[in-house]
C-alpha cells in the first residue's frame, strides 16, 4: 500500500506545482561499475637462451572488482558524480559526506535552482533511510520525495540512467584508472531530451 501512497503523493505534487514540478527535482542513486585488470603471463612457447627471462604477456580479462559510483541528476543532465574507493561500505556517514560534496556542486552548477524550493529523490537503501541521514536532510532543509520499497521502476536512475550508461559502455574495456573518465564521458553524451523524456515517463508510471 505504501507504493500507492507514494505514487499519489508524487502525482499530487505534480498537479499542485504544474509543469514546473519536474524542473525542481534532483534524483540520485549508487551503482557499481566493473573494470578490467591486466593479468600477466610469462610466455613459454618461444625459445630463449638459457638463463634469460621470458617476456611478460598481458591479457585483459574481466575482473570481479568493482567501483561504486554515486550519480546525481535532474531532467537536464548529470549534476554531480562521485566515486568511492573499492571495498568501502556505503554507510550513512559516507552518504552524508557525498551529499555535502553534491550540495556544493549543486550550488555551482544550478545556482538559481538551489535558491528556490527543490525536491530530492532517492530509493530506500539503508544509507538513505537511516535516522542520521533523515536528520541531516531535515537540517539542510531538503524536501524529500518519498520512494516506495522494492520499486526500481519508479526510480529514474534504475529505469533510465544506469541502464543507458551501462549499455553505452558495452564493449569498452575499462581499467581501474579509467572508470571515472569513461563514466563521465558517457554521461555527458546522453542528450538533454533523453533526461526530459525519462522524467515525463516517471510521472506516467
Amino acid at each position: 500500500m505504501k507504493r500507492v501512497r507514494c505514487a499519489q503523493a508524487f502525482l499530487k505534487l505534480n498537479f499542485d506545482l504544474g509543469l514546473g514540478f519536474l524542473d525542481k527535482i534532483v534524483t540520485m542513486d549508487e551503482t557499481s561499475v566493473s573494470f578490467f585488470t591486466p593479468e600477466s603471463k610469462r610466455g613459454s612457447s618461444q625459445w630463449l637462451p638459457k638463463g634469460s627471462n621470458p617476456s611478460l604477456k598481458f591479457k585483459r580479462q574481466e575482473s570481479r572488482k568493482k567501483q561504486m559510483v554515486f550519480s546525481f541528476f535532474d531532467n537536464c543532465d548529470v549534476i554531480f558524480q562521485h566515486y568511492i574507493p573499492m571495498r568501502t561500505s556505503v554507510t550513512a556517514a559516507v552518504f552524508k559526506d557525498v551529499m555535502n560534496m553534491f550540495l556544493k556542486k549543486f550550488k555551482e552548477k544550478r545556482p538559481e535552482m538551489a535558491k528556490r524550493d527543490w525536491y530530492f529523490h532517492f530509493d530506500n537503501a539503508p544509507c538513505h533511510t537511516a535516522n542520521s541521514t533523515k536528520e541531516f536532510l531535515a537540517k539542510k532543509g531538503i524536501k524529500v520525495i518519498d520512494h516506495p520499497p522494492y520499486s526500481p521502476d519508479l526510480a529514474p536512475a534504475d529505469f533510465f540512467y544506469f541502464p543507458v550508461m551501462k549499455k553505452m559502455l558495452e564493449g569498452v574495456e575499462i581499467v581501474y584508472k579509467s572508470v571515472q573518465k569513461e563514466w563521465t564521458r558517457v554521461g555527458r553524451a546522453i542528450p538533454e531530451d533523453r533526461f526530459r523524456e525519462a522524467f515525463r515517463k516517471w510521472v506516467e508510471r
